[in-house]
This record gives structure tokens, sequence and C-alpha cells, in this order.
């Protein structure tokens, strides 16, 4: 705590300057007064010519913030108008007004369509255009998620994976937030998606990659209500209903925001294995429905202090009831003797979450900024098992009442100084206690960890050129667990880890240029894995949670290549105690199988990915490959065979006419092996077609159409072989209507989720 505290206070007493940061906001109207609909402003330094900041035309208006002090160009380039060019030099915040004229080459009964590239890679990081592309059509954030290179949701809808990367942290601009926020984000407020693949040091430790959301930004006051009503035809049918309220008067903003969702959720899977040494074989086929009516409320206030000085308050819940029924067919051998088993399940279950957060935000002398957290997290999921089996016609029931709970604590300190144009130094410190408690039917367990943590980074410029970063991130945690009933049995860790960052970039000219990084990160289990929660399938396999489950370290070196608007990388990466979910456990002493998560000894993974974007007149493509090789190893695993991959996604867009578009778009890997893991080949592709009347969006959209996006994984492990198949019900069709009332100007609204609450679930 002492070095926490005397490196705050050599940052606190820093004196040295830089450069001020500025806006420069303004207008786009036609010669007759017209607001221009769209475009693109491109802001360039006059010292060396290079692109500074960039933005897009929205209904006539447009904003570029964090502009420092100098000489610059703005150009305006709009399709059919003449391009407009001006000088300015900055020295304020400044408002500008410009009024076009139309090429005078513009034939009639001619559109022209302006294209805009979907898709980006900057320095091994995907950037995905939302705004006014076909993206921004689409109903939910999770469907936009859903449909982005890399980026895998599961059938849920409620964790979200980076391909190679695992669970990424998520921020909307640089700020932190939970899975659950992006439920009540509106597509139309996204401006970008990033996906970064090599965190900075000023990210949290477990930052194995990130999702960064920057929103949009305007210039004025309104108030802006949207309606939307999305309905989907899957196996059943879902609806999704969407009030959302943003007010900004001068300083103040106020967001509010609820969504009543109806939901008739389908899944079915299949799972088999055997142990040879007992000579048991066992298959059973397990078919579920949901009908779940959920509540989700948002609500948020900020206050613009001064230009950069701010205060907000957040609060995001949600509410639903699980009614829960699945039948389970099995059919179960030891020595030769069958069993034919049919187990019923109803389950009553509920499940509540609230995120609440509070920020301040302070900068001194136009050099230094402070930040100020604090965030409180509560979790409750309550089910109620009610499970008959019949085995060979004898039938004998079962009822079983667990609870899960979570509460989560958190503050933070940030603190950041520029010294000059081209050196800013950051750092700041953090705390963090989670309780969680979870009783499965009378058995108590307690798990409290705590986590305090410092980081340091120095970003600057050498050779004229070159940039870099160069920081690190050190952490001091504890954790206990014991059961109530027997606290003799307590589980106590102690660790303190150290996680340094490197990041250089050089360019050689405009069009190409070479990054390398290096990054140590850690990912800790999610906190419902580390509980005696379990799913009762049939009397002999159960899903459960793993108790003894360690932290999983990885270090990764990249390197990544820029050429025109092409892109290639190589990474490596190796990880000491990876994290294997539904991995086959079997215990001979009560002859019971678990499907939990486990640790293995090591994993290596090594990747060549390429970025490839192609386009012809109304025709855009955007292209991903990546070749991935991984291996699990373990002191008592078999050698298996290592079967390298291809994960490929394209996107197809077409732009039909200015407020008409079609996309395609479709994604999936080849057939690949870890060790002891295989997983079948996926495949699954995407259709929408979006039109806009004025205020009002239609959307219709048909989602893996030739319903062929199933997960089938194989497991040879030294006592038991599995298999599993995950029945999806992605294949539906839907309409979603979008109703826009009024317009909100340049929204501040700032809000920090603070915690890892990707753990919480």
């Amino acid at each position: 705590m002492k070095h926490f505290i005397l490196t705050l206070f050599l940052v606190f007493n820093a004196t040295l300057f830089c450069q001020t940061n500025f806006s420069i906001s303004g207008t786009v109207f036609e010669t007759d007064k017209t607001p221009i609909e769209n475009g693109d402003i491109i802001l360039i330094s006059k010292k060396d010519g290079k692109i500074i900041n960039y933005t897009f035309i929205e209904n006539g208006r447009f904003y570029l913030d964090k502009i420092q002090k100098g000489n610059y160009t703005l150009k305006i380039n709009t399709v059919g108008y003449e391009i407009v060019s001006k000088e300015i030099n900055i020295q304020k915040n400044i408002n500008l007004n410009f009024t076009l004229t139309s090429k005078s080459n513009q034939l009639e009964e001619v559109e022209i369509v302006a294209k805009k590239n979907l898709i980006q890679n900057k320095r091994g990081n995907l950037i995905v255009n939302v705004a006014n592309t076909i993206f921004s059509s689409e109903p939910t954030t999770i469907n936009l998620l859903a449909k982005l290179p890399k980026l895998q949701i599961n059938e849920a809808q409620e964790t979200i994976e980076v391909v190679g990367k695992g669970t990424p942290l998520i921020y909307i601009d640089n700020q932190q937030v939970s899975f659950q926020m992006l439920n009540t984000l509106q597509v139309e407020e996204i401006k970008t998606i990033e996906i970064i693949n090599n965190p900075s040091a000023k990210y949290e430790s477990n930052a194995t990659s990130v999702l960064l959301i920057t929103l949009k930004k305007n210039t004025s006051n309104n108030l802006k209500v949207v309606l939307k009503e999305t309905t989907s035809f899957k196996r059943f049918f879902n609806n999704y209903l969407t009030n959302y309220l943003n007010i900004k008067k001068d300083k103040n903003e106020i967001k509010l925001s609820i969504s009543y969702n109806h939901l008739n959720v389908w899944e079915q899977n299949s799972t088999s294995y055997s142990i040879p040494d007992q000579n048991i074989q066992s298959t059973h086929l397990i078919t579920a429905s949901t009908h779940r009516n959920q509540a989700i409320f948002n609500g948020g206030f900020h206050h613009q202090i001064n230009e950069n000085d701010y205060f907000s308050l957040n609060s995001n819940s949600q509410v639903q009831n699980e009614p829960f029924s699945f039948s389970t067919l099995t059919n179960y051998s030891e020595n030769n003797n069958l069993s034919n088993i049919n187990t019923q399940t109803n389950d009553l279950g509920s499940r509540y979450f609230t995120n609440t957060n509070l920020n301040f935000q302070k900068q001194f002398n136009n050099t230094d900024r402070l930040f100020l957290g604090a965030q409180h997290i509560f979790y409750l999921k309550k089910i109620t098992n009610n499970i008959t089996n019949t085995i060979d016609d004898n039938t004998f029931d079962i009822q079983r009442n667990q609870d899960f709970s979570i509460n989560s604590y958190n503050s933070k300190i940030n603190y950041e100084k520029k010294f000059s144009e081209n050196v800013t130094f950051e750092s700041g410190i953090s705390f963090l206690k989670t309780i969680t408690s979870n009783n499965n039917d009378g058995s108590i367990y307690n798990f409290t960890e705590n986590n305090s943590a410092f980081y340091s980074q120095l970003s600057a410029k050498a050779f004229d050129n070159l940039t870099y970063y160069l920081g690190f991130r050190i952490e001091e945690n504890t954790a206990s667990g014991y059961f109530l009933e027997r606290k003799e049995d307590q589980i106590h860790r102690k660790n303190t880890f150290l996680f340094p960052k490197l990041n250089i970039h050089f360019p050689f000219n405009n069009k190409q240029s070479l990054t390398f990084n290096y990054n140590k990160s850690i990912v800790r289990p999610a906190f419902s894995s580390l509980s005696n929660s379990a799913a009762y399938v049939n009397p002999y396999i159960e899903f459960t949670g793993n108790l003894g489950l360690k932290n999983a370290i990885t270090d990764e070196v990249s390197l990544h290549y820029n050429f025109n608007k092409k892109a290639i990388s190589f990474s490596y990466s190796h990880t000491k105690n990876p994290i294997k979910l539904f991995t086959f456990s079997h215990n001979s002493i009560n002859n019971t199988t678990a499907i939990l998560p486990l640790n293995f000894s090591n994993r290596t993974n090594i990747s060549l990915e390429t970025n490839i974007p192609m386009e012809y007149k109304l025709w855009s493509s955007e292209n991903n490959f990546s070749f991935i090789y991984s291996k699990f190893t373990d002191d008592n695993l078999n050698t298996n065979k290592v079967r390298p991959y291809l994960y490929y996604y394209s996107n197809q867009k077409f732009s039909i006419k200015k407020n008409t578009s079609f996309n395609l778009n479709f994604w999936g890997t080849t057939l690949q092996g870890e060790g002891p893991f295989s997983t079948f080949p996926i495949f699954t592709m995407n259709a929408t077609f979006q039109k806009k009347i004025k205020d009002l969006d239609i959307t219709v959209s048909y989602n893996d159409i030739f319903n062929s996006l199933e997960f089938n994984e194989n497991h040879r492990l030294p006592n038991i072989n599995g298999n599993t198949l995950f029945f999806t019900d992605a294949n539906f069709f839907s309409i979603s209507l979008k109703y826009n009332f009024g317009n909100i100007g340049k929204s501040s609204f700032t809000n920090k989720t603070i915690n890892n609450t990707r753990r919480i679930r």
C-alpha cells in the first residue's frame, strides 16, 4: 500500500506542461440550406501531412475532439459535391459552417452511393465501422456482435468469445462495462467497434483481448425517443420490445431504457462417453425448452462540469423468471447390463442482476487527468429442481434447491499526465472484494476474493516515426473458500503477479507499417465455476463447478504487418494451467461422471491471420482468415494428433441505393484437433435486408440460413472418452421496426464499469 501512495504522490506533483486538447464542431449544408445527410470529415496535420482525426457527417452535423494546438487542413468529402478544403489554426474550440456545391458533371437520374469500408485492420486490431453502414440496421447490439469477425456469442446470449483469445473485456468509450450493459446499448449510438488483440497495461490483467465500442458524438441539445420491436421466428416465437429515452439539456444528460422480452428458448444436446477400464458406456439426449419473460432496466445521469470534468451515475438491472423443463433419454451400460433411463426435469428459477457505478473525472492544468470510480454488483440465481427418473420401469423422485449469489465491491483511481505532445505517463490503483455464496440443497459453500492492483505505463515517440508504449501491472490476489459445515476443508491461496506489456510500432511509409507486441495476462475462472452448484442430467452424470480451479497465465508475442488496406499477423502464446470448459471427469468411488471446467498443464497456440478487403462498384467484401495451431498438454494425457484448423469470415455488402442495402455474411472453422480435444467443422450464413423510410428503419434478417450451426467435440482423456454435440436454435427469420423521435446532439454521457464483470455469471 505504501508503494501505491508514494507513486500517486509523485504523479500528482509532476508540473511539466503540454498542449491542450480542443474540439471542432460544425454544420454542412447544400446551397438551398438542406443539411447534407452523410459524408466524411478528415483532419490533416500541416506539419507532416498525416491524418490526425476522422469522423462523418450525420444529418448535416459533425464533431471532432481531442485535437491539440496547431495548424491543420480540414477536408470534407461527400459524393456528388465538390471537395472542400480549409486551413485552420487550432487555439481554442471552434464551430464551422460549410455550404457545398454540387459537381457540375453530376448526371441526372443517376444516384451515386457512397461506400465506407466496413472493417479495417490497424496495428493488428480490427476496427468495424457501424455508423452509416449496413451494421447500423441490426435490431440489437448482441445481434450486431454475432455478425462481426472473430466474435462468437453463445446460444444463451450471455457470453462472448474472441476466436483464439477467449473472453474479452468490454469497454464503451475507453470505459469498462459488463456484457449485460450491451442489452441496453442502442445500435444507433455506436460509431465503431474495435477488437484489440494486444491490450496495454491500463487494461486489467485478465484482458487477453478488449472489445472497445466508441459512441457517436453530436453537437446540440434535444430529446430523443426510440421505440423498437423485433419479432423472430425460431422453433418458437420470440419478441423483443425496447423503449429508449435520451434527454440532454446544456450540461446535464439523462438516459433511460426499458426492455421487455418474451423468449421461448429451445435447446438440445447429445452426450456419450465410455470408460474402458470399467466397461461402461453411456449415451443420452437432452431436449429442453424455456419460456422466459425478461425485463431490463437502465438509467443514468451525467453532469458535464466543464469541457473536461464530469460526474456520472449509472445503474442497470436485469430480472427474469426461468421456468425450465427438459427430458433426458439415456442408454447406460455397465458390464454389458443395459439400462434405459427416462429423466423428466421441471425447474422453477429466477435470476436478478444489478450493476451500479459512480464516476468522477477532473483535469488539472490541461495536462493531468484524475479519474475516481466506485462500483457495486449484485447477482442472485435461485432454482428448484423437480426430477423424476424412470429406470427400467422403476420410478423415483428427487427435489433439490440451489441458491447462488455474488456481491462485488470495487474502487479505482487512475492518473494520466502528458509531459509533451509525444510523451504520456499513466498510473493507477484498484481494489476489489468479491463474496459468493452457494447453497446446494443445504450444503453451503462460501468464497471470498480480494485483489489489489497497481499499473504504470509510458507512451512515447522516438526516432521521428517510431512509437511505443511500455508498462506493467502488479496484482496481489487472495482467495479463500470453505463449506459452512466443515471449515477445516478451507481452500486458501495468496499470489502476487507481475504483468509486463510492450508495443512497438514502426511505419515505413503511409501505406506500410510493422508492429511488435508482448503481453502477459491472466484468466481467472468465472465465479459460478468456483462453486458447488450442479445441473442434474441423469443418475450418472451432472454439470458441476470445480472448487480447485487455478488461474491461467499466458505469455504472448505477436508481429503485425500492414500494407495498403491489407494486413497479416503472426502470434505465439503459451498458457500455464489453461482452463478447458465442459471436460469429462469420472469418479470411480460413487460411479458418477461430471462435466466440469478443468486445468491442464500447458497450452500452446500459434496463429497466422490475414485480412483482405475487396470492392467493385456497388459491391464490397471484407474477409478474415486465421490459420491456428493449438495444443493442450498434461502429464496424464496420452499423445493425440494435433490438427491445425482454419477460421474464416466473409462479409459481402451490396449498396442497392441510398437508403436500401443488402448484406450477406458467413463464417466457419475446419476440423480442429488440440491434442485430447477435437472439434468438428462449423459453418453458418446470415442475410440482412435494410430499408430506411424517413424516421422508420425496417430490417429483415434470416440467420443461419442452412440450419448448419452445430458444435460437436470429442474428448480423449486417460480414463474416459467422451463426445458432446450441441444443437443450436440460431436458424430464424426476424422483422425489426424502429421508429426515431427527435435527435440528441453532442452526447457527453460517460460512465465506467470498473470491475471484472465478465466473471459474474
